[in-house]
C-alpha cells in the first residue's frame, strides 16, 4: 500500500513512557523498544524507500544535543546494514 510513497521517515526510539507534556518519550536510539533490525528492514522492503534520508527525533529529551551524535551513528550504521548504495 504504502510502497513508492514514502518521501521521508520520521523515526524515534520511545522506552514506552510518557513525557511532561503528555506524549511519548523519544530516547535515545537504541535505548528504548523500537527493534530498528526488524522495522528498517520494513520499512525498506515493505515500503520501498529509497534513500539514506532518516529524521531523527530527540523532542523534549534532556540534553539532546549531547546524544545526537551517537544518534546518528546509531542511523548510519543502520543504513550501512540495511541501504544499498
Amino acid at each position: 500500500m504504502a510502497k513508492g510513497r514514502l518521501g521521508l521517515v520520521h523515526l524515534i526510539d520511545s522506552d514506552g513512557t510518557l513525557n511532561d507534556t503528555g506524549t511519548s518519550t523519544h530516547a535515545p536510539f537504541g535505548q528504548g523498544y523500537i527493534d530498528f533490525d526488524e522495522v528498517i528492514p520494513a520499512i525498506l522492503n515493505v515500503a520501498g524507500y529509497e534513500t539514506d534520508w532518516w529524521a531523527i527525533d530527540l523532542c523534549e529529551w534532556p540534553n539532546a544535543w549531547e546524544v545526537a551524535e551517537e544518534c546518528f551513528k546509531f542511523v548510519d550504521l543502520l543504513n550501512r546494514k540495511y541501504c544499498k548504495d
